[in-house]
């Protein structure tokens, strides 16, 4: 097995370090800052997508790269991690203003497989409910009731369509400006039918490409997200998208 390059091992190592020997109240500002230089370009878009005082929702939390900046924008942060580790993590390095919610969020109520994700560092997806992995409680995000919702960001890693099924009475009554991861690898359906189905809900869509905001209409399967799969570094790859209120 070819072994990963020395400088990204090296990133890894001090990673891990600081993630054993840093109390997480601590290293979730290392997290923040890596995110914020060397992450997803949509977090800071984030003033002017969240607005001030309102429940933001982190769906896919993982170690809380959008928790840190949901909290200094919304007055209230809920974060969905089932990830036991990323959970535990959360709740130590988010005392205040920020709920964390050990379980997967989904289009009905009950258990799933959790695939992955066996320590911090890995990302998990949910499988099959009665399939192999690590089983994990699942709810549906209006099962929650949750009030004066402005903001929800979902990393479901395949599973958006059926979050936001779950989520249909909180989309209806607060219209909440959306960001979703959506990848075309993890979908059993054409990415296109995801996009429609937010749409129907009432929604608009753009996405960033190359520091540039796109209307959705201009987004390309071939062009944004297969050709960098297939190996053309000189491609963008587009993963998140956003989607507001019509």
């Amino acid at each position: 097995m070819e072994r990963p390059p020395l400088k990204r091992r090296f990133r890894e190592g001090m990673r891990r370090l600081g993630r054993e020997h840093l109390p997480p109240l601590l290293y979730r500002y290392p997290i923040a800052l890596r995110n914020w230089r060397r992450g997803e370009p949509e977090i800071r878009l984030l003033p002017s997508l969240v607005r001030p005082g309102s429940v933001a929702v982190d769906v896919g939390a993982f170690l809380g790269a959008y928790t840190f900046f949901l909290r200094r924008l919304a007055g209230h942060v809920h974060a969905f991690e089932p990830q036991p580790a990323c959970a535990r993590f959360l709740r130590r390095a988010y005392p205040r203003r920020v709920t964390v919610h050990e379980c997967a969020l989904s289009d009905h109520a009950g258990r799933a497989a959790l695939h992955g994700g066996e320590g911090p560092d890995q990302g998990a997806r949910i499988g099959e409910e009665n399939g192999r992995g690590r089983m994990v409680e699942l709810k549906r995000l209006d099962d929650f009731a949750l009030e004066e919702v402005g903001f929800i960001k979902i990393d479901a890693e395949g599973c958006e369509s059926k979050v936001l099924k779950g989520a249909d009475l909180t989309l209806r009554r607060w219209r909440p400006v959306l960001l979703v991861e959506i990848e075309q690898r993890h979908l059993e359906v054409p990415i296109a039918e995801v996009f429609r189905e937010v749409r129907e809900l009432g929604y608009r869509g753009s996405f960033l490409c190359l520091g540039e905001r796109l209307p959705l209409d201009r987004f390309s399967l071939e062009a944004h997200q297969l050709a960098r799969l297939q190996g053309d570094r000189s491609r963008p790859y587009i993963n998140n998208f956003i989607f507001e209120p019509s």
